[in-house]
């Protein structure tokens, strides 16, 4: 979708999508970090786009499926701001019943960097463009029934006359 100077590029990689959105002002966002055994997002953005920054990665929840270009990422474009929903590393251990897998592992890594909050992506002090964005996602404590795609980050991105969602898994 190119909405003026405002694009959203889809790819599919297999179990899901990874979405890369470009404000106005040229910020690169990326929503998930999946690849495919053939294909990386973040690759085919820096060598072909010419992609020098990414500006915020949003990871909806912890599936590898949404991981397996992380290791790509935290080489070669590792992101300004960093956001994932909140949850404890033990409480993602009780939620999988193996190891992690290796992209989680990575991501756990490459999270330990991002230490310093950030200001929430909707707040009004950050300039996108025009492009205003809000996420939502649910604390596993208030769940029920816990399950590890029930906390996707669910992410609205408003410009123009356009409202899109970004849903994870569940909304």
């Amino acid at each position: 979708i190119n909405m003026n100077d405002f694009k959203i590029i889809t790819f599919d990689v297999e179990h899901g999508n990874c979405h890369v959105l470009v404000t106005p002002n040229n910020h690169y966002f990326m929503i998930d970090a999946g690849s495919t055994d053939n294909f990386s997002p973040i690759i085919h953005l820096k060598n072909n786009w010419g992609v020098t920054q990414l500006r915020w990665l949003i990871i909806t929840h912890h599936d590898s499926d949404h991981l397996t270009d992380i290791s790509n990422i935290d080489e070669y474009l590792p992101p300004t701001t960093l956001s994932s929903p909140d949850i404890t590393v033990e409480k993602l251990s009780e939620l999988y019943d193996d190891e992690f897998s290796i992209p989680c592992d990575v991501f756990l890594e490459m999270k330990k960097r991002y230490y310093i909050p950030a200001l929430p992506l909707s707040h009004e002090g950050y300039d996108w463009g025009g492009v205003q964005f809000a996420n939502f996602s649910n604390k596993i404590d208030k769940l029920d029934k816990q399950n590890i795609n029930d906390i996707s980050t669910v992410t609205f991105v408003k410009y123009m006359a356009w409202t899109l969602i970004f849903p994870g898994d569940r909304i």
